[in-house]
């Protein structure tokens, strides 16, 4: 018997699939095929600079908190392995 309650996930798209490959090889900085804390740590870096915050201000501090809680929501909802990093597969699932 099916359970009427579980919801169903529509297969991604080819299009969506691309997009969503484009943005995990963004995240991705060191090319290593995982997004991890230490990729998110160099976009806020980024960010920042591209930004013009100085090291320590309240903007770089912002960026800081936004990123790092968006890194901590993703990775605990898609680091299904528990390897502390999120893999293409994890990323598209």
């Amino acid at each position: 018997m099916v359970n009427a309650f579980v919801p169903r996930v529509p297969m991604l798209s080819e299009l969506q699939g691309k997009k969503l490959t484009r943005y995990f090889q963004l995240y991705d900085i060191d090319d290593d095929g995982e997004i991890a804390a230490a990729d998110f740590e160099r976009v806020i870096e980024n960010v920042r600079i591209l930004r013009g915050a100085p090291v320590g201000s309240f903007a770089d501090h912002g960026l800081r908190y936004a990123f790092m809680a968006f890194w901590g929501a993703l990775s605990s909802s898609a680091d299904t392995d528990q390897s502390g990093g999120i893999d293409l597969d994890e990323w598209l699932a």
